[in-house]
């Protein structure tokens, strides 16, 4: 089984400050950990990249793109 996830559920998992921590945090992990335990694929939205490559804070935009590539895109 796949999952496909868009930078709404990937900005909650990769905080970029503590100031960052959105409420939905915890059920993002959530999603995630089930996922991971019963070998559900989980893959990225393509245009999610576009969404954190029109991000104006050039520090948020580069740890976001890096925590992009943890995923797999969707093909």
């Amino acid at each position: 089984m796949k999952i496909l996830i868009d930078t709404n559920v990937l900005i909650p998992l990769e905080p970029v400050h503590s100031a960052d921590i959105e409420p939905q945090r915890s059920a993002a992990l959530d999603i995630i950990s089930l996922c991971l335990k019963n070998n559900i694929e989980i893959f990225l939205d393509p245009e999610g990249r576009k969404d954190i490559e029109n991000d104006k804070n050039q520090v948020r935009k580069q740890i976001r793109t890096d925590a992009y590539k943890k995923y797999k895109e969707k093909y």
